[in-house]
């Protein structure tokens, strides 16, 4: 599993290859494509982007996680968490996959297209949540539309977005 880092797209989790994850969107009126390493990522160049990358689905379920994860194409906006990127809304449009035998994983690539943050934006202004275990400090910031660095500046416990402990407090302002 070396060089994988686990990605979220509502219900399912699976395991992607940050060297295989582009992002194509349209900034200051021109279509730029953004490689995963080495970029400077902000909402802005996320919003009605197109994410393509490629992964893996390991384990004993894995048949029934890419059946389920296939059932999502082109249907309801789901958010995609893919550290260290801010969650977005996204609809799976892409998904191809390939067996090898006796490999135990299944390779796939993946394509979804990022929502309009703007229609989620309309939020009422609270001070501070407790997490409730299941999600991490991108979430959070997706869901109260605020960037995660300045909620890393806030909350000086969280060490990495990722590791959000069930019953901290988080600072929202």
């Amino acid at each position: 599993m070396k060089n994988h880092s686990e990605m979220k797209f509502g219900a399912y989790t699976f395991m992607h290859n940050p060297k295989k994850l582009t992002v194509t969107g349209t900034l200051g009126g021109r279509e730029t494509v953004l490689p995963f390493c080495g970029c400077e990522f902000t909402p802005v160049t996320l919003e009605n982007s197109v994410i393509r990358g490629e992964g893996i689905i390991s384990g004993e379920d894995r048949f029934k996680r890419l059946l389920q994860l296939s059932q999502c194409l082109n249907k309801e906006a789901a958010l995609l968490t893919f550290p260290p990127l801010p969650s977005i809304r996204a609809t799976l449009t892409k998904l191809e996959y390939k067996l090898e035998p006796g490999d135990g994983v299944i390779e796939i690539s993946f394509e979804f297209t990022s929502s309009s943050l703007n229609k989620y934006s309309a939020r009422m202004e609270i001070a501070s949540v407790v997490a409730d275990g299941e999600e991490n400090l991108w979430d959070i910031a997706w869901r109260y539309n605020k960037p995660v660095e300045r909620l890393l500046a806030l909350n000086p416990r969280v060490k990495r977005p990722d590791t959000v402990e069930k019953g901290w407090v988080i600072r929202l302002c």
